[in-house]
């Protein structure tokens, strides 16, 4: 990962929520608790160059991409905030 502060360089931007100026990667569950996706919202720019760095991060894998977030199936709510950090958002 770059050093923080050079988000400008990446084809990608992650917009922090206004309320607590938090990351927006959230974690749902479904199936009663038995299932858990991670989801990462508020995101501008080339989505499969996100998604490729999001699936390196999830330990490969595979992503989805809905109507304004991305999905993962897991709990990768922590990997992928320390990850967004370290990449300075």
């Amino acid at each position: 990962a770059p050093p923080a502060g050079l988000t400008e360089e990446l084809p990608f931007h992650v917009f922090r929520t206004r309320a607590g100026q938090s990351l927006p990667v959230y974690r749902d569950y479904k199936a009663r608790g038995t299932k858990v996706f991670t989801i990462l919202r508020r995101f501008r720019g080339d989505v499969d160059a996100l998604c490729r760095e999001v699936s390196i991060v999830c330990e490969g894998r595979p992503v989805n991409v809905f109507n304004g977030r991305i999905q993962v199936t897991g709990n990768f709510r922590r990997p992928l905030m320390y990850w967004l950090q370290s990449l300075g958002f």
